[in-house]
């Protein structure tokens, strides 16, 4: 079997999942393209003609946002540090998180764990603080009425507004994470 290597047009990034037949579609800036030529292991079956638009995710609207970050976030934390997402109650302060929210994905980015700084995922939306900058709260609404989540240096942002801001893990911003973001606007309905 011969071994192909997709990289994105658009960014650069080398495509490893996301590949609908010939559809490609990058998970760091989003670019969707027509892969040429034969594919490894394609068939007629699951290979998708040119002219056919791949199937944006139907939302889980049966579910409600708030479960479907719980679960989300549960799983991102069994997969990752779990020491890097450490609830506390400066990170609460420093967030400006509300008494009474149900924290699901917290992290504090500041070196002496001050709490000034960083992002977290919440039962009533996105928390995010990047440094000498205050506190930018999302609601589901308003994240279901922005942009894409894409990264834009070290935050994720859905149109003007900063949902993560995290330094040091570029692999962790620009893969897990934002994949992380991606399915939480797709739930909402988000089609920016």
């Amino acid at each position: 079997m011969r071994l192909i290597e997709l990289t994105c047009p658009r960014c650069g990034a080398s495509i490893t999942r996301g590949i609908n037949g010939r559809i490609a579609t990058c998970e760091y800036c989003d670019n969707q393209f027509f892969i040429e030529g034969e594919i490894p292991g394609s068939t007629p079956e699951n290979t998708q003609r040119s002219d056919e638009q791949p199937k944006a995710a139907a939302p889980s609207s049966d579910v409600p946002i708030e479960q479907y970050a719980e679960e989300l976030c549960k799983k991102f934390l069994a997969n990752n540090d779990a020491a890097v997402f450490e609830d506390t109650p400066k990170t609460r302060i420093g967030l400006g998180i509300k008494n009474g929210d149900t924290v699901f994905l917290i992290h504090d980015d500041t070196l002496f764990h001050s709490g000034k700084n960083g992002f977290a995922i919440t039962n009533r939306g996105l928390y995010c603080r990047e440094i000498m900058e205050k506190t930018m709260f999302t609601d589901w609404d308003t994240l279901r009425l922005s942009s894409a989540p894409r990264v834009d240096g070290s935050c994720i942002c859905c149109g003007g507004r900063k949902v993560v801001y995290l330094t040091g893990k570029e692999g962790l911003l620009h893969g897990e994470l934002l994949n992380l973001y991606k399915d939480l606007y797709r739930h909402v309905g988000g089609e920016g």
